[in-house]
């Protein structure tokens, strides 16, 4: 064998490992990357399960805004009526619009009411319910 020979055939295995040392990064890399966002995804459900007590109080809420609105709005209660609290920390507001476009802010009590909105908030998460009447 020549030295010409030796050169060419080691010039082949020095590629060879090149180019399997390159495949086993690619796939390395493509595997951590899987596995990273894999966990990411877990992570962002687990901390949207960890919350679902704040936002179930937070829905419960708004809905007590919108059955605040429709009681403020049938049955018109007197100046010295208390709003009701919620006793489990979570809070609601009532707000009433005149228009669809919500641009007319009224008293629940005023005539030509049309879209009442609730909104409740407990923790860090804040929910909101709307009912609209046919003008």
């Amino acid at each position: 064998m020549n030295h010409k020979t030796r050169i060419m055939k080691h010039n082949i295995g020095y590629r060879n490992s090149q180019v399997m040392l390159l495949t086993v990064l690619v796939l390395g890399g493509t595997i951590l990357g899987a596995t990273t966002i894999g966990g990411l995804l877990v992570l962002f459900q687990l901390r949207q399960t960890a919350d679902l007590a704040n936002s179930t109080k937070a829905a419960f809420a708004a809905d007590t805004g919108i059955e605040w609105g429709l009681y403020e709005f049938f049955k018109n209660p007197s100046p010295g009526f208390l709003k009701p609290t919620i006793s489990n920390g979570a809070t609601y507001t009532t707000s009433c619009y005149k228009d669809s476009a919500m641009t007319q802010r009224v008293d629940c009590n005023a005539s030509g009411v049309v879209v009442i909105v609730g909104k409740g908030e407990s923790g860090n998460a804040k929910r909101a319910f709307k009912i609209s009447f046919p003008p």
